[in-house]
């Protein structure tokens, strides 16, 4: 009898498990509700070669930036004399060719506007030597999970990706892809001339010119009213105009002993407008360039008092 009460007991373990698998299965054919992908386990969105890459866009609120790659030079459409930052530029080409998100949601799962993708917060254009087309909405940056929301052109999936390379592109600005100027490196700072005044205050300037750096780049060939917006135009700009000396030293051979060379040069800087913006920084920008920057008021202070 016991052993009969045991069998039966079986038969409804098994047939309680059976029915239980059914369910599973109906409900996966269905579609279900739970997430397609853990929060911890990384899928991958996209992945490319980056050798097929062969231009790209971004569209944000600051503007419109576009660039394409000629003979492994990227260069700004519509302006292919403007300074491009190779390494910026190829570190988002890399992070265009392999996107990879921590958790991937089904589009039904996610308030798409709270997420910043109904209008998106930039979007993100590849085309491809092919003549094929990636593209990438991005959208708002969830604090709490560390994270982007990003979606691709199948709108059924929602990406939180912690690419910083993508994040930077939601307000990447031209000039925030520039590279920028930088102050000539002296061995021997000889004199520094603002204006006509030369005086024998030429220690702190000496030494204000050697510590000297462009803190960033804020415009490129602006046009005459920008210029004097920047304190740059010719009746407002201080011409700091420096004599120096740079040595160069070929180390020593089996044939040669070590040679020093010193070379002769004059380095032009015009000195503008402090930024209302930051009071911190003042526009400058050198004789030879088209580039305006912005260094330290304090700095540039010492080098023209």
């Amino acid at each position: 009898m016991k052993r009969r009460i045991g069998i039966i007991a079986l038969l409804v373990l098994l047939l309680a498990g059976l029915v239980a698998v059914c369910i599973a299965v109906q409900k996966r054919n269905d579609g279900g509700d739970e997430p397609s992908v853990p929060e911890d386990t990384g899928v991958t969105v996209s992945e490319i070669k980056s050798g097929t890459v062969q231009s790209f866009s971004v569209e944000n609120a600051a503007g419109s930036i576009s660039l394409t790659c000629y003979s492994d030079v990227w260069k700004l459409d519509g302006q292919p004399d403007f300074p491009v930052d190779q390494n910026v530029a190829y570190t988002v080409v890399s992070a265009l060719c392999k996107i990879t998100a921590r958790r991937q949601l089904r589009a039904g799962e996610v308030d798409l506007t709270s997420a910043g993708l109904t209008q998106p917060v930039a979007t993100v254009t590849v085309m491809r030597t092919d003549g094929s087309r990636l593209s990438y909405r991005l959208g708002n940056y969830n604090s709490a999970a560390g994270a982007l929301y990003l979606m691709t052109d199948d709108d059924s999936w929602v990406y939180l990706t912690e690419s910083n390379a993508l994040r930077e592109l939601t307000g990447v600005t031209k000039m925030g892809l520039a590279q920028v100027d930088t102050v000539p490196d002296a061995t021997v700072v000889r004199s520094v001339t603002v204006g006509a005044d030369n005086t024998d205050n030429q220690t702190a300037r000496s030494t204000a010119w050697s510590g000297l750096e462009f803190a960033a780049a804020v415009d490129f060939a602006p046009d005459a009213e920008a210029l004097a917006g920047y304190g740059l135009d010719e009746e407002t700009r201080q011409t700091v105009t420096v004599e120096y000396t740079v040595t160069t030293q070929v180390e020593s051979n089996e044939q040669s002993p070590a040679v020093r060379y010193d070379t002769e040069y004059t380095a032009v800087l015009y000195v503008g407008a402090v930024s209302r913006e930051n009071p911190s920084y003042t526009y400058a920008m050198l004789g030879n360039s088209q580039m305006v920057c912005v260094v330290p008021t304090e700095r540039v202070a010492s080098l023209v008092k």
